[in-house]
């Protein structure tokens, strides 16, 4: 294997590894976006806020909010 194809497919493992990693830091983000909802869908629960207003402020669903209740 020539400098050139090792230079390539190093230029290749590199780009798809900062793909991933990118990949897996806005997965995460989008996790604790979510949880981060559901702690104050469950908080204004506790409060007797409304389902509907929860799903308005929150964009939970109603499905999600009436988990939580159980």
């Amino acid at each position: 294997m020539g400098k050139w194809q090792r230079s390539t497919r190093l230029d290749n493992l590199l780009h798809n590894t900062t793909a991933i990693n990118r990949e897996a830091i806005q997965i995460g983000h989008e996790k604790g976006r979510k949880a981060e909802k559901i702690e104050v869908a469950k908080n204004l629960l506790k409060a007797g806020v409304s389902i509907d207003a929860i799903t308005e402020i929150t964009g939970l669903s109603v499905d999600e909010i009436k988990e939580l209740r159980n």
